[in-house]
C-alpha cells in the first residue's frame, strides 16, 4: 500500500457523505427476498427465514461497480477471494471465504439454476456470462445444503433478464483504454401471457498486456409464458470468444515493464446452451418446479507457448441434466411451516487432446464422464408465532467419475463418492429492524478427474479422498428503510482431507494430495447507509486461512522439501479486504461516484511453509460520472485512477535452475466512455 495514494482515496471519499447529507430521506423498501434459497427459483424466501448471509447485486450495481465480467463486481463484496492468473481481464478466478481455487474452485456458480462450473476442473469461464443479460446476482457465502457437493465456499446464483409488461429496448456503445471497443443491444417485453427477451454484445480489446488481445460475441434469448398458475421459460445462450493470455512474469520482468509478456496462451471457444425452466402452482401453498438443460462448449488452444515448452490442445465439454422440486408453504397451529425437497442429476462428458514439447515430445488424449445424482429435503418452522424460525435439512450426493486415457490405459479409472450433508439454522427477528441468525452446515467436494489422473511429469493420485468440511456461522443485521442496513457475520470452517496441489519449490513440479486439517475463520462487515437517492457502501472482511497440521510437501523424484507447521497461512488468501464508496445524484441529471478497494498481502503459491516475503497488498481508486438526458445517458469511468502498479497473483517456481518469484500484473489506469440509449413503452 502506498500511503499517499491511500490518503488521496480517503480524502475524495470523505467529500461524498457531505454531498449526500443534503438530500431528502426516502422510505424505499430494502431488498427482502432470497431467490437462491431454494435449488430452483420456485418460491423466493424472505431473508428473515434464510439461515445465512445473502448479498445481492442488481443490473445497476454491476454497471456502477464496473469491470470486464460479473466477477469483478462480486469481487468488491466481503469475503471474496479474487485474482487473475492468466493476464487477461475477462478470465478472473473467484472463490469465497478463504478458498483460493487451488487446485479447483470451491464455489458453485449457477445461471438460471444451471451449474456453469466446468466438469473437468470446476473452473468458471466468466467471459461466457454476458453482463448485459444479468438481472440479479445473489452471493450466498458458506456451505449450502440444497446445492450439494462442491459448495464449500458458497454459491453465486445469477439470474438473467426476462420480459416485463413495459416493453424496453436498449443500445449502447463504448470505447476505452487498451484499444477496447464494445457495443450491445437488447429488447424485452410481453405479448399477452408471453414474455420475451433478447440481448447481444460484441467486445474487443488489445489487452493491458502487449500481444494479449480479446474478442467476444455473445447472444442470449428467452421466451416464456406466465399465467396465474404456470410459468415456463426457454433460454438459449451463444458465445464465441478468443482470449490471449499473457501469463506471469518474473519479479524483475514485472518491475522493468509490467505490460510485457514472455509466455503466451491463445484460446478460443464456442458455447451453445439451452435451458428450460417450468413452475406450476398446484393449489395454494403447494408448487413444483423443474429444470432441464444441455450445454456444449468447444475449446481450442492452438498455441501454449511457455518459457520451456510449446503445446496445442483441444477439448469438447458436454453437460446435460435436470432438477425437480416441490415446495409446500402453510400454517400449522398458527405457526408457519415450509418444506422443500427434490432430486437432480447430470452427466458431463469431456474429451480432450494435446501435443507438444516439454523436455521432449508428448501427446495425450483423455475422456472423462462425470455422473452426478443428488436429493435433498429442507424445512423451516416458527417456534412460536412471530418468533424464531428454525431451519433444518440434508442432502445426499453421489458422483461417479469414469476416466479413460486413450494412450496409456494403465491410467484408466472408475471412482465413486457418496455423502450426506446436514444443515441447521435459526433466525430471530428481535424487533426494530434487527435480526439474529446462526447456522451449522457440512459439505464435501469429490476429486475431479484432472486431480485423480495426472499427465507428463506429474504423479497420478487415484486414491484421493473427498474434502469434508464443518462450518459454523453467526450474524446480526439491522435494517431500516429510511436509514439503510448493517450486517456483521462471523464464521469458522474446518476441513479434513483438503485436496491440495503440492508444488516442488525448486523444480516446479508436483502432484495432488490430501491435507489432514485446514481452517478458515473470519468476520465480514457490510454497511449500506441510505440518504435520499444516494448510494453508499462499506464492505470489510478479515479472513484467516491456515493449515492446522504439521507435514512435509515434497515430491520424491525431486529434491525440494518444505515443512508446514500449524498456523501457516494458505497461499493467495489476503487476510484483509476493504471496499468503500458512494454514488450521489446531482442537479440536471448528473451523477458522480467514487470508490476504492484495499487488499492485504498474501502468500505466494509454492510458499506453504511461509518463509518467503509476501505478495504485497494494494489500494486502488475508481471514479464515475454520468449525465442523463431523456432516453440518452453518457457515462465516464476510470478504474485504478492513481495507476497503482501491483501484482494480482504470485507463484514460486524454478527458472534457470533457481527459485524465482513469478507474478501476474494487474491492469493499470483504465478509462472508458459509453453512450447508452433506452426506450420504454407505455
Amino acid at each position: 500500500m502506498v500511503p499517499s495514494r491511500a490518503a488521496v482515496l480517503a480524502a475524495v471519499l470523505s467529500l461524498l457523505p457531505a454531498a449526500a447529507s443534503a438530500l431528502t430521506l426516502t422510505e424505499d423498501a430494502l431488498f427482502k427476498e432470497v431467490r437462491a434459497a431454494s435449488r430452483l427459483p420456485d418460491a423466493p424466501v424472505d431473508e428473515r427465514r434464510y439461515p445465512g448471509t445473502a448479498r445481492v447485486l442488481d443490473a445497476s450495481d454491476l454497471r456502477r461497480l464496473g469491470g470486464a465480467t460479473a466477477a469483478d463486481a462480486i469481487g468488491r463484496l466481503p469475503g471474496v477471494v479474487l485474482y487473475n492468473q492468466t493476464g487477461n481481464p475477462f478470465s478472473p478466478t473467484l472463490d469465497l471465504r478463504g478458498w483460493n481455487a487451488a487446485p479447483v474452485p470451491a464455489t458453485i456458480v449457477l445461471v438460471d439454476g444451471v451449474r456453469v462450473n466446468e466438469a473437468d476442473l470446476g473452473q468458471v469461464n466468466w467471459q461466457l456470462i454476458p453482463i448485459e443479460s444479468i438481472e440479479r446476482v445473489e452471493v450466498l457465502p458458506g456451505p449450502n445444503t440444497i446445492y450439494g457437493k462442491d459448495a464449500l465456499g458458497g454459491v453465486v446464483a445469477i439470474f438473467t433478464k426476462r420480459g416485463t409488461k413495459k416493453a424496453e429496448a436498449t443500445a449502447s456503445a463504448g470505447v476505452g483504454s487498451y484499444g477496447r471497443a464494445e457495443s450491445d443491444a437488447s429488447v424485452r417485453g410481453m405479448a399477452g401471457s408471453l414474455d420475451y427477451a433478447a440481448s447481444g454484445s460484441h467486445t474487443r480489446e488489445d489487452g493491458y498486456r502487449r500481444g494479449a488481445s480479446s474478442r467476444m460475441t455473445e447472444v442470449v434469448g428467452s421466451l416464456g409464458r406466465r399465467t396465474e398458475m404456470d410459468d415456463v421459460r426457454l433460454t438459449y445462450t451463444f458465445a464465441d470468444d478468443r482470449l490471449d493470455q499473457g501469463g506471469s512474469l518474473t519479479q524483475g520482468e514485472f518491475e522493468a515493464d509490467p505490460r510485457q509478456r514472455v509466455s503466451l496462451v491463445k484460446t478460443d471457444s464456442l458455447l451453445n446452451g439451452v435451458v428450460l425452466n417450468a413452475r406450476r402452482t398446484f393449489v395454494k401453498g403447494l408448487s413444483g418446479a423443474v429444470m432441464t438443460q444441455f450445454r456444449e462448449r468447444l475449446e481450442n488452444t492452438p498455441l501454449n507457448l511457455g518459457r520451456s515448452s510449446t503445446s496445442a490442445s483441444s477439448a469438447k465439454l458436454r453437460t446435460a441434466g435436470g432438477a425437480g422440486q416441490l415446495t409446500a408453504d402453510g400454517t400449522v397451529a398458527e405457526r408457519r411451516l415450509t418444506l422443500n425437497g427434490g432430486i437432480e442429476g447430470s452427466r458431463a462428458d469431456a474429451e480432450s487432446s494435446s501435443a507438444g514439447d516439454w523436455g521432449g515430445p508428448f501427446k495425450t488424449a483423455t475422456g472423462t464422464r462425470d455422473t452426478r445424482l443428488g436429493s435433498w429435503l429442507t424445512g423451516s418452522a416458527d417456534l412460536w408465532p412471530s418468533g424464531p424460525v428454525v431451519t433444518a435439512g440434508a442432502r445426499w450426493d453421489r458422483t461417479t467419475i469414469d476416466f479413460k486415457d486413450r494412450f496409456t490405459t494403465a491410467n484408466d479409472g472408475l471412482r465413486s463418492y457418496a455423502r450426506a450433508s446436514p444443515r441447521v439454522g435459526v433466525n430471530w427477528e428481535v424487533g426494530g429492524g434487527a435480526r439474529l441468525r446462526a447456522s451449522y452446515a457440512e459439505a464435501f467436494r469429490a476429486p475431479t478427474a484432472g486431480e485423480l489422473s495426472a499427465l507428463g511429469p506429474f504423479a497420478s493420485t487415484p486414491d484421493l479422498r473427498p474434502v469434508k468440511t464443518r462450518s459454523w456461522e453467526a450474524g446480526a443485521s439491522w435494517r431500516r428503510p429510511a436509514w439503510g442496513e448493517a450486517d456483521v457475520t462471523i464464521f469458522r470452517a474446518l476441513a479434513n482431507d483438503e485436496i491440495y496441489a503440492v508444488f516442488d519449490p525448486v523444480n516446479g513440479y508436483g502432484k495432488n494430495r490430501n491435507i489432514d486439517r485446514t481452517r478458515r475463520q473470519g468476520i465480514e462487515v457490510s454497511l449500506r447507509p441510505r440518504v435520499g437517492k444516494a448510494d453508499a457502501w462499506l464492505d470489510y472482511s478479515y479472513t484467516e486461512a491456515t493449515f492446522q497440521g504439521r507435514f512435509d510437501l515434497d515430491n520424491p523424484q525431486f529434491t525440494g522439501t518444505q515443512t508446514v507447521t500449524p498456523g501457516s497461512e494458505i497461499p493467495m488468501v489476503p487476510r484483509q479486504r476493504l471496499s468503500v464508496g458512494a454514488s450521489v445524484p446531482l442537479p440536471r441529471g448528473f451523477r458522480a461516484g467514487a470508490g476504492g478497494q484495499c487488499v492485504g498481502s498474501s502468500r505466494f503459491f509454492g510458499d506453504e511453509s511461509n518463509v518467503e516475503r509476501k505478495l504485497p497488498g494494494y489500494c486502488t481508486m475508481d471514479l464515475d460520472a454520468s449525465v442523463e438526458r431523456g432516453p440518452w445517458t453518457v457515462s465516464l469511468s476510470a478504474r485504478n485512477v492513481l495507476d497503482e502498479g501491483y501484482a494480482t497473483r504470485g507463484i514460486l517456481a524454478s527458472s534457470g535452475g533457481r527459485l524465482e518469484r513469478f507474478v501476474v500484473p494487474a491492469a493499470g489506469r483504465t478509462v472508458s466512455a459509453r453512450l447508452r440509449w433506452r426506450f420504454t413503452g407505455g
